[in-house]
């Protein structure tokens, strides 16, 4: 008996007379050429068959022996008959290929029987050595060439024939392997367009054709003892499911799917032998029904089968071809199946496929992505192995996965199959435990996430349902665990698949696990690479993380202090959601994340530290994990919601100024009511994060809040509005007794006259100091966005100006803070409305006054940006500008509204602490008061008989009447009516010892510069300063003031003295200055009453001697 390497070499030799000696095998062949490749296989069938009938005939050992080289012996012995050929020779084509197609067919059969054989015998012998390595058989080049020639021949000639239109690939594109004899196939495929190289014309002749050549290459890959776990295919078997998968899905498709053969005649094809091959016979072609009561039972005769009459069943050899292709389509590969199935939807622009196998196609394809990797194998067929992929084939592929088979019940049925694929593979190129590794994303990995984003675009409320909820399912429990779902026994259920198990916690001091770091991690690389890497789209990032910013801001703020490698995914997150959202959703975000309160969650979340709190901790691999508190945490009472000093970082990254802003008011507006909530309910802890958060943004961000300054403007009149409503009359009450406070310190001279009014020792009721916190915040707002907005608008400089109404109301405030910004805000506010009239002015239609004009503006305009800096001498520049204007009576000062605005800047300018500036401010007011006259000094006298107005104030503006009167000389008399009134007003009704000494000097100045303008008032000034005297004994700045004011009228009257003043107060001023001269505590009283007397004594003596002694 022949052993199984003598067998597989004797059918190898048969393979070679077949197929592998052509005249480029060189083989002694010296005539090959002579033929042309028809005859040549002519001529090796008739080899064949007499080389078959030879080797029947050697049954001897030594026969045997020399059967190793019979083919190449019996070629020897003829080949002169091989070379022999007959000139008028019509060789039938058709016939040649089919003959060909079955004994190829037959030699591939019982090639692939001896492998099996041999494969076996191999894996018996090395199961007895205990070795499980099992290859395949060995083959060399030579003998994969015949192998391939033969397959190749089978699948041209037998199967293609019998496939309709647009089923396959045509032969003319079909690429043929290295391995094959390419020179055997060429001269009887290249007419194949003409359909020479079908062998049968009936079609249901070529369905059970076609149906006996796939039943007989499925029985070489599948034999009867084929394991279906070891998948132990031969050579022959491999190369089919491979090189050839798409020619058998072809074939069994028709033959499954395809339309059955039409009922009418049959043509039986068939030859009874093959030798009549060569000869110049006609084939007689005939056939009849083997039953006429089944019209679908025909006897079909073919080269194929000349040996014997085979009966088939059309509807059961269906059935079996679809058995055959199950089988195959299960059993291979899906990569190659996806291959095969796309190749044959679209094989050929010339020959497209017939609907049928488009239908079937593409169930078939919709079987493979419904697999439980299917996804991941349609999206890395469709790649194609590119390393990046276009967004033109991002959209293909997406387009391919969204589209919903006609076989599936519903949308959502589909999409709950195809869902988790797509986070299974974004999922699974998380094993990096270093989530900001630098590693390059996988194409696999962008075209899934773009189609979760395309989903979303098409799909919204099933990706939420099916991505989003499953994506978040844990980490939404930040909103779900809330203080309603407290039990009274302090039990709490949570997270079972975390434990693996449904457990309810009892009352422990270990926190229950939420979601662990696996889980967690997990969680945030899926959702960076599906929102991060993507294209930005609002209602994607709105549709994801609505409810999620919250928990992942917290995680991301746990992450920062704790170094977690989480830290830069959670960031990326958070920063693509609130620089693609409106600033309405990023305003509500923010507040979610600040005061864990959120619009769709009806139960709000318990405080930090309190029972059922959700939280994040650290994980046992250094990540992160997310728990549930369950015992209460005992914190300081100053400790805030969140890190303010994180959180305004977090803002700072957004760059995002108007949503800050938005915010920054928000904050400024819940903390100014919760300040006004006296009440119990008032969370004390919300307060306090809510000022550290508004104090911290200030300093922080500064300019990037003040983004819309109506907003600010509007805000801070509003607290200064409210603020005078609340506590105006004990701000009044207030004022008086700091009056009469200010009244017991003494100046020390008039040239003191600053005075510090801060009493550290006044207590004000807490809900006072609450309101002052409240203002002072709004003054400091207003400050910073006026240095930072040099222009407003037209609205905001109205509001603006009810600003600067308003905080005329503060300028006596009790604290020296506030009085210190009022007068800032004042004096800055003064200046913006000088420089935007400047703006606004006409112009003059002669030129040279136009021109004048402009220098002017331009000049005023230099004095406006001089008095807005911040360094103090160039502020003093501005105001010295201002003056000389006004001294040159320059015609722009002079209109009426720029006057009053540039009195308004210097009258802003005396309150400020800077002798440097307020004595600059001084000179400008006189300087006014000089050139404008009976205008400016009624503005001033007002200013300074005011009693609502600071002292200080008061006393500066004094100084600079006491100036103007000076300058004024011999003119004074025009003014006095003006000036006295209000200066007795404030001796007779002033309480305050400053300005009474005040109004005593400036009325001292006039009696010395211009004694005679005052002469209707003589005697109720000396009656006022002699009850002073008498009565007055403890203001001794005042007792002081009043005899300097005697001496100063009695010499500027000199001789006139005893005309102008009545006798009777003469003589009770002798009096009294003698007894003030004696009995005077205050050494300076004494002695200016002395120098008064004296010169009453030379006014009195010149009198009467009429000047002579002198």
């Amino acid at each position: 008996m022949e052993s199984y390497r003598e067998k597989i070499s004797h059918i190898l030799q048969k393979a070679t007379i077949l197929v592998g000696q052509t005249n480029k095998d060189k083989i002694n062949d010296t005539t090959a050429n002579s033929g042309t490749i028809p005859e040549t296989l002519a001529t090796r069938l008739e080899i064949y068959e007499q080389c078959k009938e030879k080797r029947r005939a050697r049954t001897t050992n030594d026969n045997l022996e020399k059967g190793e080289n019979i083919s190449a012996e019996f070629i020897k012995e003829e080949h002169q008959q091989y070379l022999v050929k007959d000139t008028d020779k019509d060789i039938n084509k058709k016939l040649l290929q089919t003959h060909y197609v079955k004994l190829c067919l037959e030699t591939l059969i019982e090639l692939n029987n001896a492998f099996r054989e041999s494969n076996e015998m191999k894996a018996a012998q090395q199961q007895k050595q205990s070795t499980v390595d099992v290859s395949n058989e060995l083959l060399g080049v030579r003998d994969l060439r015949l192998i391939h020639t033969m397959l190749e021949i089978v699948i041209s000639w037998g199967i293609y024939p019998c496939l309709m239109p647009g089923a396959g690939i045509p032969l003319s594109q079909r690429s043929i392997s290295g391995f094959t004899q390419a020179e055997i196939l060429d001269d009887l495929n290249k007419d194949e367009n003409d359909h020479i190289s079908k062998t049968i014309d009936d079609p249901r002749a070529q369905y059970v054709n076609l149906f006996n050549l796939m039943e007989s290459l499925i029985s070489i890959i599948f034999s009867s003892n084929y394991n279906e776990l070891s998948c132990n295919y031969t050579s022959i078997s491999q190369i089919l499911l491979t090189r050839h998968l798409i020619d058998m899905y072809a074939a069994l498709l028709q033959l499954a799917y395809g339309p059955m053969p039409k009922i009418g005649d049959v043509v039986i094809v068939g030859t009874r032998d093959s030798k009549n091959i060569t000869n110049k016979k006609q084939i007689s072609e005939q056939g009849s029904p083997v039953n006429v009561n089944e019209q679908d039972t025909y006897v079909i005769e073919s080269p194929l089968f000349a040996s014997s009459r085979k009966v088939v069943n059309i509807e059961k050899a269906r059935q079996e071809s679809f058995i055959m292709f199950s089988r195959l389509f299960e059993r291979s590969d899906d990569y190659r199946s996806l291959e095969s199935l796309m190749m044959l939807l679209g094989a050929s622009p010339f020959h497209p496929a017939p609907n049928w196998l488009k239908g079937i196609c593409g169930r078939l394809l919709t079987h493979i992505l419904l697999k439980p990797d299917g996804v991941q194998k349609v999206i890395d067929f469709m790649i194609g192995g590119e390393s990046e992929v276009n967004f033109s084939k991002q959209e293909n592929i997406s387009r391919v996965l969204l589209s919903v088979p006609g076989q599936m019940t519903s949308v959502e049925d589909y999409f709950s199959k195809i869902c988790p694929q797509l986070l299974a593979i974004l999922a699974s190129t998380t094993s990096d435990p270093n989530i900001n590794a630098k590693c390059e994303i996988s194409t696999t990995t962008t075209v899934a996430a773009f189609t979760i984003i395309k989903m979303n675009a098409k799909y919204p409320a099933l990706t939420k349902k099916l991505v989003i909820n499953k994506l978040f399912e844990k980490l939404s429990k930040w909103w779900e665990i809330t203080s309603g779902q407290e039990k009274s026994n302090s039990t709490v259920l949570f997270d079972s698949s975390v434990q693996g198990s449904s457990i309810i916690s009892d009352l422990t001091l270990d926190d229950s696990m939420v979601m662990d770091e696996t889980s967690l991690q997990s969680t945030i690389r899926v959702v960076h690479r599906i929102l991060v890497g993507s294209e930005p789209a609002p209602d994607l990032l709105q549709s994801f993380l609505e409810d999620a910013i919250a928990p992942l801001y917290h995680l991301y703020a746990f992450a920062v202090v704790s170094k977690s490698n989480l830290r830069e995914a959670v960031l990326d997150i958070l920063l693509s959601y609130f620089r693609i959202v409106t600033n309405s959703d990023g305003l509500e975000a923010l507040k979610e994340i600040v005061f864990r309160k959120s619009k769709r969650h009806a139960i709000q979340p318990p405080e930090i530290g309190d029972v059922n709190e959700v939280y994040f901790a650290p994980g046992p691999l250094g990540g992160s994990v997310m728990k549930l508190r369950l015992t209460k945490q005992n914190l300081s009472p100053t400790t805030t919601n969140i890190n303010v000093d994180l959180f305004i970082d977090f803002l700072k990254s957004l760059s995002n100024n108007d949503l800050t802003g938005d915010f920054f008011m928000y904050l400024l507006n819940e903390y100014t009511a919760a300040k006004a909530d006296h009440s119990q309910t008032t969370n004390s802890r919300r307060v306090l994060t809510l000022l550290h958060l508004v104090l911290g943004m200030i300093d922080s961000l500064g300019s990037d809040i003040l983004h819309k300054p109506g907003q600010v403007i509007a805000f801070a009149n509003n607290v200064l509005e409210n603020y005078h409503d609340r506590v105006g009359s004990d701000d009044h009450g207030s004022r008086q007794k700091q009056e009469q406070r200010e009244n017991s310190v003494g100046l020390s001279s008039l040239a003191n006259i600053v005075y510090d009014e801060e009493s550290s020792d006044v207590e004000l009721p807490e809900d006072q100091l609450d309101e002052d916190e409240t203002l002072t915040l709004a003054l400091t707002l207003l400050t910073s966005l006026l240095a930072e907005h040099k222009s407003l608008s037209t609205q905001d400089a109205h509001i603006l100006n009810l600003v600067f109404e308003n905080l005329s109301r503060f300028r006596n405030h009790q604290s020296p803070d506030v009085r210190q910004m009022t007068r800032d805000l004042r004096l800055a506010i003064s200046v913006r409305n000088a420089a935007r009239a400047s703006l606004s002015s006409p112009s003059s239609i002669n030129d040279e006054k136009e021109r004048k004009r402009e220098e002017s503006i331009q000049k005023y305009k230099e004095a406006m940006e001089a008095l807005q800096d911040e360094i103090l001498p160039v502020r003093a520049s501005g105001l010295v500008i201002l003056k000389e204007m006004i001294l040159a009576k320059d015609p722009f000062i002079n209109e009426e509204d720029n006057l009053s605005k540039v009195l308004d800047i210097f009258i802003q300018m005396i309150q400020g602490e800077e002798s440097f500036i307020y004595l600059n401010a001084v000179r400008g007011l006189s300087s006014l008061a000089e050139v404008h006259g009976q205008t400016i000094m009624q503005k001033l006298m007002k200013w300074y008989d005011n009693p609502n107005e600071n002292t200080d104030n008061r006393l500066r503006v004094g100084e600079a009447i006491l100036q103007t009167i000076q300058r004024c000389g011999k003119a004074l008399g025009k003014y006095i009516t003006t000036l006295l009134p209000p200066l007795l007003h404030v001796l007779d009704k002033d309480q305050n010892e400053q300005l009474r000494v005040s109004s005593l000097s400036i009325i001292g100045i006039a009696c010395q510069t211009s004694p005679y303008a005052l002469s209707i008032w003589f005697d109720d000034l000396v009656g006022w300063i002699l009850n002073i005297l008498d009565f007055e004994k403890m203001m001794i700045e005042v007792r002081r003031a009043s005899v300097v004011l005697l001496i100063s009228l009695f010499r500027g009257l000199a001789v006139d003295t005893i005309q102008q003043i009545r006798g009777d107060l003469l003589k009770r001023a002798y009096i009294s200055l003698r007894y003030i001269e004696n009995t005077d505590t205050d050494d300076l009283t004494r002695y200016h009453a002395r120098v008064c007397r004296s010169d009453l004594d030379v006014i009195v003596k010149g009198f009467l001697t009429n000047g002579n002694d002198e």
